[in-house]
């Protein structure tokens, strides 16, 4: 009995007889993607040489490059434009909370400040600058308030010299004016600016930048909450806690990122530690 003929398919990209075209042919086509029935061959009887399966490549390729869409190049920053970048803390202000919950009614009886979060904020943001003069001196401070018209950037003067209830009353009687005032254009110049977004319940905000100026903060909202608190032992307690973020916005063409990110680090180190007894004498 004869044996049967088997007959193989041909292979991929093959068409015709399976020897039609070389085994480099072949393993080209292969590499390339190429199905060898797509290419016109040059070679008598229209097989497919290597080079004709490099030129399909490269014709196909230039396709490719001719239909994916094209990006537009991103603009560089104008001269003169800052480049804003923020870092943010969480802030431990339990004790500074409790200090100001303690004194606020007794104190407002005796002068007529309202004690604010803010202020704490401001006197530790003001003292940190001392040792970090990059992102501007301790002499004027524009504080953000919200009016009738938005928000408005007012200069308290001279406010590194300031105790903390000199500054708490600053802060105070610019958000009257800004409260009373219509449409006033504030007097934003100071060398650093803050923005007690937390007073509107935000619990993080960006603050922008306001030029020539260094640095912004913004104090988010207070959140109390459990928190893991760690003993001298070394060992640890979760215990209610009193959270606010902390944001700094720097130029970074001014400003390196270690060196806001340590200025940062020390405002939240003093008002983590909340001795300002001492700042609250009248």
């Amino acid at each position: 009995m004869s044996t049967p003929l088997v007959t193989r398919p041909p292979g991929p990209g093959v068409s015709g007889p399976r020897h039609r075209h070389s085994p480099r042919v072949r393993r080209l086509a292969l590499e390339h993607g190429l199905a060898l029935e797509t290419i016109g061959g040059t070679r008598p009887g229209g097989r497919v040489s290597p080079a004709d399966v490099l030129r399909a490549a490269a014709a196909a390729r230039q396709s490719a490059t001719e239909l994916a869409p094209r990006l537009a190049p991103v603009p560089e920053p104008a001269p003169g434009t800052a480049v804003q970048l923020t870092t943010v803390v969480e802030v431990d202000v339990t004790r500074v909370v409790a200090l100001a919950d303690s004194v606020r009614d007794n104190l407002e009886r005796q002068t007529g400040i309202r004690l604010s979060l803010t202020a704490f904020c401001a006197k530790a943001a003001l003292e940190a600058l001392r040792s970090h003069p990059r992102l501007g001196s301790c002499r004027d401070l524009g504080l953000v308030v919200d009016s009738a018209a938005g928000r408005v950037t007012y200069k308290i003067s001279n406010a590194g010299d300031l105790n903390l209830l000199a500054l708490a009353r600053e802060i105070a009687e610019a958000s009257v004016r800004a409260r009373t005032v219509a449409s006033h254009p504030g007097n934003a110049d100071g060398t650093l600016t803050l923005t007690d977004s937390g007073s509107l319940g935000a619990l993080l905000e960006t603050p922008a930048l306001n030029p020539p100026q260094a640095g912004a903060i913004a104090l988010g909202t207070v959140v109390a909450r459990p928190t893991a608190v760690r003993h001298g032992d070394g060992s640890y307690a979760i215990a209610i806690r009193s959270i606010a973020y902390l944001a700094l916005s720097y130029d970074r063409r001014i400003i390196d990122g270690v060196y806001a990110t340590r200025y940062l680090a020390g405002v939240k180190a003093r008002l983590e530690v909340g001795d300002f007894v001492a700042d609250l004498r009248c």
